[in-house]
């Protein structure tokens, strides 16, 4: 999705697009139902960017441990360029 950029080892962008998806989705229902004020959307960015930042730090850690083989047979990136 276009507001996560993660490596994607692991699909994080696009399970964080949906959990984000969700909390608004949700948070607007709630608006509309009458049982949350509208000021909870506020809260939005607050809730979520640990979960995102989570799940930025697994994606890029997924990826870096993906190219230790790579670099073991000597066909890292750097190598790879020159």
């Amino acid at each position: 999705d276009a507001a996560h950029q993660f490596p994607p080892s692991g699909g994080f962008g696009v399970n964080a697009g949906l959990a984000d998806a969700h909390n608004v989705a949700t948070k607007i229902g709630l608006i509309k139902a009458g049982v949350l004020h509208s000021s909870s959307l506020a809260e939005y960015d607050h809730e979520r960017r640990p979960v995102v930042n989570t799940a930025m730090k697994t994606a890029l850690d997924n990826y870096k441990r993906g190219l230790i083989p790579a670099k073991i047979l000597g066909l890292d990136r750097g190598r790879l360029a020159t």
